[in-house]
């Protein structure tokens, strides 16, 4: 009795919104890494987002504005409003140079709502999610991710569809 795995990758067109906020990203974090360590560090340090973003938008701009005390569920993300007290000073002087640049730059990006409702990735997994189960009803399916974060919002997105799932993280 031995499981089968047929593992399989979708391609996802980005929207216009989505490509936007992905470029302004890495122009702005290549722009502060290159003016702090020069251009060769750069290069590397802007794989970071770029990978949070590729795993999921909405997830990693949420993940931002929360280092910056911007409430996620607030319609009005222009106005930084911290339920823990942390400003985007405070985030700059306790995590990473490049965390706290992210924090910054996360004030720009818009509301996570919009982002939310507008991802490009979730509604292709959905959608292929759909046309699986109604092939294989009884199913299970497995969904990995390089971004924690990707997998809380994944999870979340489900459980709002009234899609049952586990999250399981790994860790070293």
């Amino acid at each position: 009795r031995r499981v089968i795995r047929e593992p399989s990758s979708v391609d996802v067109a980005m929207t216009i919104r989505e490509a936007d906020l992905y470029n302004k990203v890495t122009e702005q974090i290549y722009t502060f890494c290159k003016n702090r360590y020069g251009e060769r560090r750069a290069n590397f340090f802007v794989i970071i987002p770029q990978r949070q973003l590729c795993s999921s938008i909405p997830a990693a701009v949420r993940r931002w504005q929360k280092l910056a005390g911007i409430d996620t569920e607030d319609e009005d993300t222009s106005v930084i409003e911290s339920v823990s007290g942390t400003s985007v000073e405070e985030v700059s002087q306790n995590t990473g140079t490049l965390t706290a640049e992210l924090a910054h730059i996360s004030q720009e990006l818009g509301s996570f709502k919009e982002l939310k409702h507008n991802d490009s990735k979730y509604k292709v997994l959905i959608n292929t999610l759909t046309k699986y189960w109604q092939d294989y009803p009884e199913k299970k399916v497995i969904v990995f991710a390089y971004y924690r974060d990707t997998l809380g919002y994944l999870k979340e997105r489900l459980d709002e569809k009234g899609i049952n799932s586990v999250l399981m993280m790994g860790g070293i």
